[in-house]
């Protein structure tokens, strides 16, 4: 920690001084002869836009148009994003190698909306164009410019009734139909279809001739949906997933941008969607983790879709059945956004009847895994037709412990955690799959095992003891399930593989509820209440005798919380607790990784730009300072850690800073992380709204 917070000194008196260039007039036979190239490099201190010479060959090259151009010693593509006819490097102009494809595929909402993430996200245009713009593809783009293409008229005949549940649900559907901008976080009751919401407003906007992009999490989403917006409004959508052949994903992208098609339904790089004159952007489900961007520029679709919203600008809307503390930030923070929650509290007909196993009174049961209230709810709810038991975990007994000293059992070639595949089966290592024939722990020399997570393998086995003549059911992965016959059946699954009947399920029971919730990570109550708010969907509601049992140790506010289906409500006293503590979305979290030297070096860098800028600490709260391992050594920002990173020799680091300093303390970290590249002082990655 000393040698981090121990800065070495950074000055920019050495550098030479540097004299602005005078733009010049580049002759030529036709006009505009220079190109302004964003070439695709990965380096941060070259992203920046190259000016060339257009040969005379290339005189009719669009803006927009895929180039080949010289860089360096040697090649690289690039995006012409202008045209003019000065520069201020015109006696060393290079020529276009080659125009790759005459098509102008960047246009300027999309190269506008990657400066500004590039820009927000401290990465550069050319990762941020990698996502917006996929490889050509020479067979789709020739069928494509033999194709005809006709703009179509819609006119539909839209249903209101499932907006009038909501409050506020009839105005916002009467400010699409009158062209203004909305910005509105739905929550959606238990029992509503998204898609009968979405449907709604596609068909508003759609007649208004502009464009539409609804972004879900899984591709499995994205067919279900598209498919039901092309029967139910008769109009052609472009499916925008990553599992699209390259042929495919080129075409889609190709036939959004000309306007042939106006509604996009995919998954997160379907925000990056070229949609031309864009009216609305949907987002569904906003804290599944297929929302959040692995590769840089690290930013989440929420932020993306805002962003959109912003710069076009554009309506936003979105759909959860769980709680987002960040849309709730984004409602108390924002003049026009607003949220729409059901207009009836508590309604029979809405959500199915919780209840925790620790309110029945059942006398030494309250910790037992299956208490009785499971047979109860479980049997009563056979009567009426199929019933659900959901478990955290997959498999058999995915997780053993030492039965003496009950810590977890590990491998001990890799230290992979132990778990048990099948009855009468021995333990094996879930990383390097080796078997274990004789266990020894390795802190008691205990030579015992006991479960410590119960699969919906091992649980489908048991339950099947205790009802020896009902049909068990393994489900799988979003599966529906086909009508049972005459005889109810007990379908067993996780919470991520929620099965599906279409008249719902007469019960449910979610067993080891308390594992759902041991996480470090801040979001864990968050993930919680999405687990069991997805859970209630598949219910029936409480008027048809519909029951929810959640059994483990789950804190009563918890449980109150989906009761009242008050998901807005937990949200936005979450959101109260993080601005205390300085956590998102209240604070800008940035993980910083690199070296111990590297670190320093780009400390002290943002510190002397921090002084420069004249960046001042704010008062802390006590509940602030009381935070281990965090100080305020750069003006304006807490830098907490250092922490192991990935690998052996790297180190995180955070730096928190307030969202209303976000510009200009977002600025000041590129302009450290450029001046690490140019004076190649070591590899360092940075990531704008990490993970807590």
């Amino acid at each position: 920690m000393n040698d981090l917070f121990s800065l070495p000194e950074y000055s920019a008196q050495e550098e030479l001084l540097r004299l602005e260039r005078i733009a010049q007039k580049v002759t030529s036979s036709f006009p505009n002869p220079v190109a302004h190239v964003a070439v695709d490099v990965p380096h941060v201190h070259m992203n920046t836009l190259f000016d060339y010479r257009i040969p005379e060959k290339y005189a009719q090259v669009p803006v927009g148009a895929r180039v080949m151009v010289e860089f360096g010693s040697g090649k690289a593509q690039g995006f012409i994003v202008g045209r003019s006819d000065s520069s201020k490097f015109s006696s060393t102009l290079r020529p276009l190698k080659k125009v790759v494809s005459p098509v102008p595929v960047l246009d300027a909402d999309i190269y506008r909306l990657a400066q500004a993430v590039s820009q927000r996200q401290s990465s550069t245009l050319s990762h941020c164009l990698r996502l917006a713009i996929p490889q050509r593809h020479a067979r789709a783009e020739k069928e494509f410019l033999e194709t005809d293409h006709i703009k179509e008229t819609y006119r539909f005949n839209t249903d209101t009734q499932a907006w009038h549940n909501y409050s506020g649900g009839k105005e916002l559907l009467e400010k699409l139909r009158d062209g203004n901008v909305i910005q509105a976080i739905t929550q959606v009751r238990s029992v509503d279809s998204v898609i009968a919401l979405a449907q709604t407003v596609v068909a508003i906007v759609a007649e208004s001739h502009k464009s539409v992009i609804f972004v879900v999490p899984t591709a499995q989403q994205a067919h279900i949906y598209a498919e039901q917006l092309q029967r139910n409004l008769g109009i052609r959508v472009a499916t925008m997933i990553s599992d699209n052949t390259p042929e495919v994903r080129y075409r889609q992208f190709l036939d959004v941008k000309s306007g042939d098609i106006r509604v996009v339904v995919g998954t997160r790089s379907a925000a990056w969607a070229p949609a031309q004159n864009l009216g609305l952007v949907i987002l569904l489900d906003d804290h599944h983790r297929a929302h959040e961007e692995p590769h840089n520029p690290y930013i989440h679709t929420r932020e993306l879709l805002m962003e959109r919203s912003r710069l076009t600008p554009c309506s936003f809307l979105s759909f959860n059945y769980g709680p987002s503390v960040e849309l709730a930030w984004y409602v108390k923070n924002s003049a026009s956004a607003q949220i729409l929650l059901p207009a009836q509290r508590r309604d029979p007909h809405a959500l199915a009847q919780v209840l925790a196993a620790s309110s029945l009174a059942y006398e030494g049961e309250r910790w037992s895994r299956m208490p009785s209230a499971v047979f109860t709810v479980v049997r009563e709810g056979l009567t009426r037709g199929d019933v659900v038991v959901i478990v955290p975990r997959t498999g058999y007994i995915p997780i053993v412990a030492c039965a003496r000293c009950r810590e977890v059992a590990t491998c001990h070639i890799c230290d992979g955690k132990l778990g048990i595949a099948g009855p009468d089966q021995p333990a094996r290592c879930q990383r390097c799959g080796v078997t274990i024939m004789s266990f020894t722990c390795r802190h008691c020399r205990g030579t015992q095992l006991k479960p410590v997570r119960i699969g919906s393998h091992r649980t489908a086995q048991e339950i099947g003891r205790a009802f020896r003549n009902v049909p068990i059911h393994l489900a799988g992965v979003g599966q529906e399930i086909s009508p049972a016959d005459d005889e109810h059946r007990i379908v067993v699954s996780t919470a991520g593989q929620l099965p599906r009947i279409k008249s719902g399920f007469a019960a449910g029971v979610i067993l080891d509820a308390g594992y759902m919730l041991r996480s470090e990570n801040l979001d864990a109550e968050v993930y919680f209440l999405r687990a069991l708010a997805h859970i209630t969907t598949i219910i029936q509601p409480r008027s048809q005798g519909g029951q929810l049992l959640i059994v483990g140790d789950v804190p009563a506010q918890l449980i109150l919380t989906i009761k009242n289906w008050d998901m807005y409500g937990w949200a936005a006293k979450a959101l109260l607790e993080r601005e205390e503590l300085l956590l998102p979305p209240a604070y800008v979290w940035v993980q910083v990784t690199g070296t111990m030297k590297v670190l320093r070096h780009f400390l002290s860098i943002l510190q002397s730009l921090a002084h420069d800028a004249g960046l001042s600490s704010e008062d802390s709260s006590l509940a602030a300072l009381l935070g281990a391992g965090a100080d305020e050594l750069i003006p304006g920002v807490r830098v907490i850690g250092p922490y192991p990173g990935g690998q052996d020799s790297d180190l995180h680091v955070y730096l928190a800073f307030p969202q209303h300093e976000r510009e200009k303390i977002t600025l000041l970290i590129s302009q450290a992380h450029r001046i690490i590249s140019v004076q190649k002082l070591g590899r360092i990655t940075i990531k704008m709204d990490t993970s807590v």
